[in-house]
């Protein structure tokens, strides 16, 4: 019996983005990010990190009486960047808005992210939109979490 399901949810969501998302750079954790294009960070709050980042959190309960199986209920957090290299912030908006809302589908067609039954997964609990326009061009930053319940 697993301890957490957070291991096994993270590297579902990896490949659950690699299986949808074109043309967008997938990391497990913090990923390079110094050229122009999409990215999507699984488990990162800050693609300009360079230390220890909160990826996961989760809480359990005994489920039933007997003390068999727990459920936990959590938090993945994700970035998604979108960098044009142009001085475009309403592209990079787009493009970065674009990315998760596919994401977004692809966990709305299958909440129990392929895992199994008492898996339940659900996008967005929080969104958060940060934007940077330099000499390097325009970016737009998301963070957010997709929540999880699961029964372990």
């Amino acid at each position: 019996m697993a301890t957490s399901a957070i291991p096994e949810i993270l590297d579902t969501l990896v490949q659950l983005a690699k299986d949808t998302l074109d043309d967008v750079i997938i990391t497990d954790g913090i990923g390079p990010s110094d050229e122009v294009g999409k990215y999507l960070m699984i488990g990162v709050d800050d693609v300009d990190g360079d230390s220890y980042f909160p990826s996961a959190d989760s809480r359990q309960s005994w489920a039933n009486i007997g003390h068999v199986a727990r459920d936990e209920v959590g938090d993945v957090t994700c970035a998604a960047m979108a960098w044009n290299g142009q001085n475009d912030p309403k592209q990079a908006r787009a493009d970065v808005f674009g990315l998760i809302g596919d994401l977004e589908d692809a966990i709305r067609a299958d909440p129990t992210l392929g895992i199994r039954p008492q898996v339940r997964a659900e996008f967005g609990t929080s969104v958060q939109l940060r934007q940077l326009q330099d000499e390097y061009g325009a970016s737009a930053t998301v963070v957010f979490q997709i929540h999880f319940e699961v029964r372990i």
